[in-house]
């Protein structure tokens, strides 16, 4: 790693010494279309001098976000030190560093005293701030008009059922080109400055007449969202949701927290080997998901129509940037296009009527698996045959959106009713027979 940063450092500095060098020889009023222009501009970039060379090396630490942190940053610095909370927050530095250059590409630059201190150096120090101000905002105004148009996405629908029921046809913070989604969500910084517009546009799909008139809370939102989306956040993300809600993050939180004790050397790489994504549902899944051989144990991670969730391909198979073929599977393009929510996969099903909590049976993880695979098949089956059938495509959307609600119900009914092998839904049944009968005896 340190090797790969030493290289990324060299390349930008060796990017900024060649404009520097560039500029020089303008500054000496030579022709750059003489080969004199040429020679001088190579010279300047072997031999530079001091000043030269520190501003290129400026340049380099500000672009590889190491740049040295303010009064603030070494304070939150310090205190993650003193109190070991390493393991929620391991990187501090460039976060901090992403932000600012966030920032600096935005209309808010004025908040970022380095923006600040360059227009006040005047020169090309200002010129450059305008410039990457106007630059970001432009970024941002045609991200949002992409957005708008659903060739560029933000994190999708506040609803997760709405995003789960898009499997196959949409990818969170990518653009779309052709027929593929490509990630830029690690692109940075700009790819935090595309996630902020492309969540601005996207809350403004969602907001009722009344909240567009809150622009800030919007913006909020929309930043919110695209910082706390980056993966060295997701700890402190994590923990916070954690404390803020335990029943619903608490346990996330710890499995993730347990993965991590196996190395990313090794986890990494064992997960981008593995053509399915895997289910976790505890601490002990979360370590064996990241193990090389024990990973496969684990059952597969499955979508809507019951079908294992892939792995994402990623662009040149290392670079950061994943991949999402668009499916031409009418079922799951309708179902997108519809915006249908799809609920998640339940955690129990219920046995008998009239019985109240007393039906309700905990699904094993094999069970939920079973649960998700017939419905699923079940699903895509009947479905299938209605959206290919004659006369669909005159249907009005509204009676499309019950006709997927009705099937969605019938096979959710049908494999509740297989998810359960039938001994266990006797002995369930015995079960609840007894306790209802203990408690209408009468009392001796």
């Amino acid at each position: 790693m340190a090797a790969e940063d030493a290289m990324v450092t060299t390349m930008y500095m060796r990017g900024e010494l060649k404009t520097l060098a560039i500029r020089k020889a303008f500054d000496e009023h030579m022709n750059p279309g003489t080969r004199e222009f040429a020679e001088r501009v190579d010279y300047l970039m072997d031999h530079p001098p001091e000043t030269m060379e520190a501003q290129a090396a400026q340049a380099a630490t500000r672009m590889t976000f190491n740049a040295p942190l303010g009064e603030k940053g070494r304070t939150l610095q310090l205190f993650v030190n003193k109190w070991n909370l390493q393991w929620m927050i391991p990187f501090i530095r460039t976060p901090i560093n992403i932000a600012k250059e966030l920032v600096r590409m935005s209309p808010f630059s004025p908040l970022v005293g380095e923006w600040r201190d360059a227009i006040a150096k005047g020169g090309v120090e200002r010129d450059r701030a305008i410039a990457e101000m106007t630059l970001g905002t432009g970024i941002m105004t045609a991200t949002m008009a992409y957005a708008f148009a659903g060739n560029i996405s933000g994190a999708g629908s506040p609803d997760p059922g709405k995003n789960r029921g898009k499997a196959g046809v949409w990818q969170p913070y990518s653009v779309l080109i052709g027929d593929k989604w490509y990630e830029y969500a690690r692109i940075q910084p700009t790819g935090t400055l595309m996630g902020m517009a492309a969540d601005l546009a996207n809350v403004w799909d969602h907001a009722t007449d009344e909240e567009k008139d809150k622009i800030p809370k919007m913006l909020a939102v929309a930043f919110s969202n695209a910082i706390t989306n980056q993966t060295f956040l997701q700890g402190i993300t994590n923990f916070v949701n954690a404390t803020s809600d335990p029943t619903r993050f608490a346990p996330r939180f710890f499995q993730q927290f347990a993965g991590s004790m196996v190395p990313n050397v090794i986890g990494q790489p064992t997960a981008m080997a593995d053509p399915v994504v895997r289910e976790v549902n505890n601490m002990l899944d979360a370590i064996q998901a990241r193990v090389p051989g024990l990973r496969q144990d684990l059952l597969p991670k499955r979508d809507w129509l019951g079908e294992p969730v892939q792995t994402k391909e990623r662009l040149g198979v290392i670079l950061p940037v994943r991949e999402q073929q668009v499916s031409d599977d009418k079922v799951r393009q309708e179902a997108a296009r519809l915006d249908i929510s799809m609920a998640a996969p339940p955690k129990k099903t219920h046995i008998g009527k009239g019985n109240g909590n007393l039906g309700d049976v905990e699904l094993t993880p094999e069970e939920q698996d079973k649960f998700e695979k017939v419905s699923g098949e079940m699903a895509h089956r009947v479905l299938g045959n209605i959206v290919n059938a004659p006369g669909y495509d005159q249907m009005p959307d509204l009676v499309k959106r019950k006709v997927f609600a009705k099937v969605l119900t019938a096979s959710h009914q049908v494999a509740a009713a297989q998810a359960l092998p039938m001994d266990k839904r006797l002995a369930y049944i015995q079960s609840i027979s007894e306790k209802v009968a203990s408690e209408l005896a009468p009392e001796q």
